[in-house]
């Protein structure tokens, strides 16, 4: 074999294990970016929106947890949760929102009203929220008015439902009764 064709098949063989080496850097370096991104994620406490809708006193008290980050798809899953049960409860069915682990979540009004069809149920009473941040409370205060849904705000569970017995002879009744929880 000429020299030349020795220098040639070296030089493709160099090439190739480059070419495997660069592919190995990339696949470490992707690798590193999702581990560092995931480090980040939970250093920051970013995480998935939790959340769960069922009855506080059924029938009457819907009790929405919220926690983590919110997306329009998931407030469309929250929608059908409460639908679904303002459709079984009997009117006016109110709704207490735990708010205090809710992280980031979409400030497109459109959207948000487009995703929160509940807002217009017939059965809706009021809409009892605590542990709201500010910005939260000032975006939901804009998108009930919008829907003419009663909304109100308190630091904590004891209060919200001290504030709804005021509102609700009946829930009244069960909170003096001892059947609905002062405090959580």
């Amino acid at each position: 074999m000429p020299k030349s064709d020795s220098q040639g098949l070296d030089q493709c063989n160099l090439f190739t294990k480059n070419s495997e080496l660069r592919q190995a850097s990339f696949s470490i370096h992707r690798s590193w970016n999702v581990l560092f991104s995931c480090y980040t994620q939970a250093v920051q406490g970013v995480h998935a929106m939790g959340y769960s809708v069922d009855w506080l006193i059924k029938d009457r008290l819907i009790l929405l947890n919220t926690s983590g980050d919110i997306s329009i798809e998931e407030i469309e899953a929250i929608d059908r949760d409460i639908i679904q049960l303002l459709e079984a409860g009997q009117a006016p069915v109110h709704i207490l929102a735990d708010m205090k682990e809710l992280g980031k979540f979409p400030f497109d009004l459109i959207s948000m009203r487009r995703a929160a069809t509940y807002l217009n149920h017939p059965k809706l009473g009021l809409i009892m929220a605590y542990g709201v941040s500010r910005i939260a409370a000032s975006f939901a205060q804009l998108m009930t008015q919008l829907a003419r849904v009663r909304l109100r705000f308190s630091r904590d569970y004891a209060e919200a439902v001290t504030s709804l017995a005021a509102e609700d002879a009946h829930i009244k009744a069960l909170l003096e009764s001892g059947k609905l929880p002062a405090e959580k």
